[in-house]
């Protein structure tokens, strides 16, 4: 099975929009979405990270997570799932570039 690793971007941006959500909305409901993230990394893209679609501007794979506003955004080979970034679904994918994420 491979690992997971998460970079240090995805990892800060994953914290920043949780702390957002803690304004608006209870610990409960911003804990929910955060279980929901890796569950998502654990049964969806872990076994079959090749059936998400390829973005073509920068080569990468994006997971949708359901009932969260979150989308992964990772690339993957026979030994681990790289997350690269987590961004909100409504963020300008355009403005992305890999090269700038910290491992």
């Amino acid at each position: 099975m491979r690992s997971v690793r998460f970079s240090i971007t995805a990892n800060d941006q994953l914290n920043e929009l949780l702390a957002q959500g803690e304004r608006h909305y209870s610990a409960a409901l911003i804990d929910e979405k955060r279980r929901l993230v890796y569950v998502a990394i654990r049964r969806y893209i872990v076994p079959f990270p090749a059936a998400r679609v390829r973005d073509v501007d920068f080569g990468l794979y994006l997971y949708p997570v359901g009932k969260t506003p979150f989308v992964l955004v990772y690339e993957f080979d026979d030994v681990e799932v790289r997350i690269h970034f987590v961004l909100h679904k409504s963020t300008d994918r355009l403005a992305l570039d890999p090269n700038d994420v910290q491992w």
